[in-house]
């Protein structure tokens, strides 16, 4: 992967976009191709001292992505799970996603 990210550092377009980051500021990758858009937030987060949070359109999909960006980051990945409204009112469920924020929450603190 450091190879990659290497050749990645000499496109002058990838160059503009590390440039430019700004701490807090939103970057839209939704035209970037799924693998290309984990490898690219890969990259941001070796080159930023700062955080990167990933929001998807659904948590099927951020499971996958946290998934795919362990591969990348390893630890420095952490998937907080959203609960579904139906979900709300069933304590198995509501007990265990709970827990999983916490420890998500505890890391980040």
């Amino acid at each position: 992967m450091e190879l990659l990210y290497q050749n990645l550092l000499k496109d002058e377009s990838i160059q503009t976009i590390l440039n430019n980051l700004a701490p807090g500021e939103i970057i839209n990758l939704s035209n970037v191709n799924n693998s290309f858009k984990e490898v690219l937030t890969g990259l941001i987060a070796t080159q930023q001292r700062s955080r990167i949070l990933y929001v998807t359109a659904t948590d099927y999909q951020a499971q996958n992505t946290a998934r795919h960006l362990q591969k990348i980051l390893g630890e420095q990945v952490l998937y907080c799970p959203v609960e579904p409204i139906h979900d709300y009112f069933a304590d198995v469920h509501s007990q265990e996603i709970n827990h999983q924020r916490l420890v998500v929450f505890e890391q980040l603190l």
